[in-house]
């Protein structure tokens, strides 16, 4: 087999569990111990041993003085229980001299469980500041330059830094190693929580967590919703209909993330990636509850959404059990924030849908349009029933995240975000298109158009206009079915439509329908030039025109 001299932390695991001899040649090897030697020794126990122990006793020699340089060198031992498990397996396959190396090394160098602890808590802060592919600083020295960096390029301000500093002194000041370890640990963590203001502290056992079901509010295609408070604070539990569950995996067919896979965005995990500049315009998921699977054992988890941590948390774990039997991530059900408001279809249907305030919910469902289109998202499922309107305040939020989408720079990369009423979009609100087509801004924009137009309509409780409008839906539900059933294009039926709009829904002087016909027309129009990076320029420019004009 190929003796190799490696440089990186991946380009040795890979050789470890392909097989090939791993040789550390003093200083020429580079190898960042602190980081292969905790994955060397899994794959160890769950590749070569299992698979071609033979390999190992030929090369007895050589596995012996990597092992023996890792373990020297490193700043990061193994555990008591992770070096007397690997030294009974390497004992057990005949190999005397590298379970030795082991065993010296663990009473030269002792290993209790809160040193272990500490380098674990720190791993959890690396994973949320940097980028997977930098290499974790070793020392305190680089500690301070990779941060005085992270501040300067996000701008989190330099009292979170000043306060590193101070902290950091007092770690390298430390009596002993074990001390230290901990210092720098408590140092990274309070770092992390002044600069991005949320704790590595992620996960919590439901069991364990103090959430109260309440009464039952309703139910759609998604399944349950359920009055809840999670420590005081009231929310709202979404549980998926029969038991249905999101699984949350990683994209690693990517050719352009082989080395650092990303989250497959199903629609509630798309959920995740939501700042706060949209979730001010949509109640979006505070809390997944999370089932996760090792073997038999099962357990649900609170897991709280901080966008970039969230999925950071996600691909650790789901990294960290790669190959593992029946290791799992699925989504079971969701904790929102109360909606502020009343919903807008019972608005409309109470009287309080005002002409007075008509445009104002007009101008809402832009905004959140504005908002979501601006960072590629797609909501996937406007409608009246799936927005709040706040009277106090004239602030319109949208709701269910269930259709969420967050669109690529490419249609033909997006095979994932295919179209379809099973993603439990709402006929009479959906853009008529041919059956899988991609889910794209036109749908967001067209859904926007007829919620609009509804409401404008039902506030003027005007009959006459109201049976226009559900004559117009019926007849474009014809269209629709004209094309799934491939009689006609989708090119054809979207004229058709056009068509339709020009003859039946020129409603009023009303401003809101006439910006929801415009937007109907604009969609059915314009939408697919929408659908890469530049054309979101336009998306949103659009979007301003519409809200001009109210």
């Amino acid at each position: 087999m190929a003796t190799k001299i490696f440089g990186n932390i991946n380009s040795a695991l890979s050789a470890l569990q392909s097989g090939e001899t791993l040789v550390a040649e003093g200083d020429q090897s580079q190898l960042r111990s602190a980081n292969l030697l905790e994955r060397a020794s899994i794959a160890f126990n769950r590749k070569v041993l299992h698979r071609d122990p033979q390999w190992l006793q030929q090369n007895n020699a050589q596995v012996g003085k990597a092992l023996s340089k890792l373990l020297t060198d490193s700043k990061k031992p193994l555990s008591p229980e992770d070096a007397s498990r690997l030294t009974r397996t390497l004992r057990f396959a005949g190999l005397e001299q590298v379970a030795q190396v082991i065993s010296d090394s663990q009473v030269k160098r002792p290993a209790p469980a809160d040193f272990f602890e500490a380098f674990e808590r720190q791993q959890e802060v690396w994973v949320a500041l940097l980028d997977p592919r930098e290499d974790k600083p070793e020392d305190i020295a680089e500690i301070k330059e990779c941060l005085t960096k992270y501040v300067k390029t996000h701008k989190t301000g330099d009292a979170a830094l000043v306060s590193l500093f101070t902290k950091l002194s007092a770690a390298e000041a430390a009596p002993d190693e074990l001390a230290r370890a901990q210092l720098t640990t408590q140092a990274l963590e309070d770092f992390h929580r002044q600069a991005l203001g949320y704790s590595t502290d992620l996960t919590l056992d439901l069991t364990k967590a103090n959430l109260v079901k309440g009464s039952y509010i309703g139910e759609g295609a998604f399944g349950t919703v359920t009055q809840a408070s999670l420590d005081g604070k009231e929310k709202v539990i979404k549980e998926f209909l029969n038991g249905k569950t999101f699984p949350i995996t990683l994209d690693t067919t990517d050719p352009n993330h082989r080395n650092d896979p990303k989250l497959l965005r199903s629609p509630e995990v798309a959920a995740a990636f939501l700042k706060q500049s949209e979730s001010d315009s949509v109640v979006a998921p505070t809390h997944f509850i999370v089932r996760e699977k090792v073997g038999t054992r099962t357990r649900e988890l609170l897991v709280p959404l901080r966008d970039k941590e969230f999925r950071a948390w996600a691909k650790k774990q789901l990294t960290d059990h790669a190959g593992e039997w029946n290791y799992s991530l699925e989504i079971t059900g969701e904790l929102q924030d109360v909606a502020p408001g009343e919903e807008v279809r019972n608005l409309v249907n109470s009287g309080g849908a005002t002409a007075g305030n008509v445009q104002k919910i007009a101008a809402g469902y832009l905004d959140a349009l504005a908002a979501l289109g601006k960072r590629g998202f797609v909501h996937g499922d406007i409608k009246p029933q799936n927005a709040f309107y706040d009277q106090a305040t004239g602030k319109l939020k949208l709701i269910d995240t269930g259709s969420l989408t967050k669109v690529s720079k490419k249609v033909e990369d997006r095979p994932n975000t295919a179209f379809s009423v099973l993603r439990g979009a709402t006929p009479d609100f959906t853009l008529p298109d041919g059956i899988n087509a991609p889910l794209g801004f036109a749908h967001d924009l067209y859904s926007t158009g007829i919620s609009i137009i509804q409401v404008a309509v039902g506030a003027e409780f005007d009959n006459a206009k109201s049976g226009r409008l559900d004559k117009f839906l019926n007849q474009v539900q014809d269209i629709r079915q004209d094309m799934w059933t491939s009689r006609i294009t989708p090119e054809e039926g979207k004229q058709r439509v056009r068509d339709l709009i020009q003859q039946s829904l020129p409603l009023s002087g009303n401003p809101a329908e006439q910006v929801g016909v415009r937007a109907l027309e604009v969609a059915l129009t314009k939408g697919g030039q929408w659908d890469d990076l530049r054309g979101r320029e336009q998306y949103g420019q659009i979007i301003a025109e519409l809200k001009a004009a109210l």
